[in-house]
């Protein structure tokens, strides 16, 4: 047991130190489990430039291209398990750090589009309101988006290692 704290510990102060490099170097996105539902396809994921440098005026082309293949009902959510992987996978819980939740978080799909209304509303299919339901179809394209300042608690939480 005293080992395993050791090795926890380790690995910890080893993300940290190399969170000083102050970049996003590795993400991967999917379905958690087989058993998860898959009502949609991501085709295209994108982030230019890659690693993300976590500087506050950095400019990101994201093009992500992905198709509806049911309806999004109103109340759909979508929730993210982050984990910092390493010697020992960490699970990162939901934070709340300046209004903002980071880390295995569940979000609503209405929630998200109106925060993002600028970014992602034009992305929407012709005819298709910003706001749910989703009706099926094909979703996406390119956003150039502009970070604000960041705060160094997140720059940190997201730049100490592979998620």
């Amino acid at each position: 047991q005293t080992l395993n704290m050791k090795l926890l510990l380790l690995s910890i102060i080893l993300s940290i130190a190399s969170g000083s490099q102050v970049s996003l170097r590795d993400f991967q996105f999917g379905f958690c489990e087989e058993s998860t539902p898959k009502p949609l396809t991501i085709e295209v994921a994108t982030i230019e430039p890659f690693p993300i440098p976590l500087v506050t005026g950095t400019v990101l082309d994201v093009n992500v291209l992905f198709t509806l293949d049911e309806i999004c009902p109103v109340g759909t959510t979508v929730k993210m398990d982050m984990s910092l992987q390493g010697l020992i996978t960490i699970p990162i819980p939901c934070l709340e750090v300046d209004g903002i939740s980071l880390g295995s978080c569940e979000y609503g799909i209405d929630d998200l589009l109106t925060a993002g209304a600028e970014l992602l509303c034009p992305t929407l299919p012709a005819g298709q309101d910003c706001n749910l339901p989703l009706n099926p179809g094909s979703y996406g394209g390119n956003i150039m988006f502009e970070f604000p300042e960041i705060n160094p608690l997140i720059g940190e939480l997201l730049a100490a290692g592979t998620y």
